[in-house]
């Protein structure tokens, strides 16, 4: 094989991950990636430079074991998903429509639709409103997670980052993992239940069905019974339903 057969390069806007070949698979095509992206803010400026640097530096590269042994789809996914981190970073440094609108040159252009424009902007300004509501109530929500379970954050930049971090890596972190897992145990005792073979349950059969697939579904350690996590679905319900003008609304 020929040296540049050998050397995929996958290029976003923003971004772009360099793919030195491995094997091929009966199914894919293997890699090891090098990953480049333009970073926003700085780790050590104001807030919101900060919160702009973690966010363009989403999704994490090392979640892709630590760039080694992927395959085409999820390195393709990886470039569109940091595209539109990169996009949201720059926006919350800027101002909708004034010059240093990030994205209206790209909108003007035809690079992307105005869909992808007002969506962008609403991603941007949800996550603005959330940090607005942290900062504002930081007392009361560090005092009420401590009664509730406990605000294992250093800073309210932390807390925002982390629900943040859920929301646009949990997107993207499904790509990586199996198409499938196989949980023998589990799903044992799931036939068994189905069938009703278990004779010395002190529970409803609906109820430990629950009980046993949520067990098997991976989540952050962090948000495991979180008072977080009805935050995180609240974050999750207005991205699906957000209206763009007075007449339409957004369907993720």
């Amino acid at each position: 094989m020929a040296l540049s057969e050998q050397i995929e390069i996958m290029k976003g806007r923003y971004c772009s991950v360099t793919c030195e070949f491995i094997r091929q698979t009966s199914v894919n095509t293997r890699w090891i990636g090098h990953y480049l992206w333009d970073t926003v803010g700085s780790d050590s400026g104001t807030d919101l430079e900060k919160i702009a640097y973690f966010i363009s530096g989403l999704p994490d590269a090392t979640l892709l074991e630590d760039g080694k042994n992927i395959h085409d789809g999820i390195g393709k996914e990886w470039v569109d998903r940091k595209d539109i981190c990169i996009e949201i970073a720059r926006c919350f440094l800027a101002d909708k429509g004034q010059q240093n609108d990030p994205l209206i040159d790209i909108l003007n252009i035809g690079d992307i639709e105005k869909f992808t424009y007002e969506f962008r902007w609403l991603e941007t300004e949800l996550y603005r409103n959330l940090w607005m509501m942290i900062t504002s109530h930081s007392q009361e929500i560090v005092s009420n997670m401590k009664r509730i379970w406990e605000y294992p954050f250093s800073s309210d930049i932390e807390l925002l980052c982390r629900i943040i971090q859920e929301d646009l890596e949990g997107e993207f972190v499904v790509y990586t993992q199996s198409f499938y897992q196989y949980h023998a145990k589990e799903l044992d005792q799931i036939d068994k239940l189905k069938r009703k073979d278990h004779t010395d349950l002190t529970i409803s059969v609906d109820t430990l069905l629950i009980m046993i697939i949520l067990q098997m579904i991976s989540r952050s350690d962090w948000l495991i019974l979180h008072p977080l996590s009805q935050i995180l679905h609240l974050v999750h319900s207005l991205k699906i339903y957000i209206p763009v003008d007075e007449s339409s609304v957004i369907y993720q």
